[in-house]
């Protein structure tokens, strides 16, 4: 089963044809390309057949002209480049029991929080979150210096 692609798509890869795909003028979003979103927007306007196959055209030949524009494939290479240094590389291991270990300490931290800033003494809020006093300060103290981002 192949999927369907975005006019958005259909224009960067070069496969956009009149022919197939020009119900899609109208029906897609506005395109980041200040001409083809201009043509859009014409064709949005008009309803007369014949005006509308000339938009058609139009359209297509600047979506042609995109590919050979050396600024729109610089900043194509730089989308992939972005992308590249996003996803590539080794992916890191996840130690999942240590991950479970922080996300378990923070939201005590988070319960000890709330508890506090609704002024409660340190004995209900430890007794709130099941541990001792000293305990329910280390954890404020350590949300506060700032828990592992990936869990905050």
């Amino acid at each position: 089963m192949t999927v369907a692609l975005s006019l958005e798509e259909l224009v960067r890869t070069g496969t956009y044809r009149n022919t197939r795909h020009r119900h899609l003028i109208d029906s897609s979003p506005t395109l980041p390309w200040a001409q083809l979103a201009a043509l859009q927007s014409e064709y949005a306007r008009t309803d007369h057949p014949l005006e509308r196959r000339e938009i058609e055209i139009r359209f297509q030949r600047a979506a042609r002209a995109l590919l050979e524009d050396p600024d729109e494939a610089e900043a194509q290479a730089a989308e992939v480049a972005e992308f590249e240094a996003i996803v590539g590389g080794d992916p890191a291991e996840l130690d999942w029991e240590k991950a479970a270990a922080d996300f378990d300490r923070w939201q005590l931290a988070q319960i000890v929080r709330h508890h506090r800033t609704e002024r409660r003494t340190w004995r209900e809020t430890a007794q709130a979150v099941g541990c001792s006093v000293s305990k329910a300060r280390r954890l404020l103290a350590w949300r506060d210096r700032g828990a592992p981002d990936s869990i905050d």
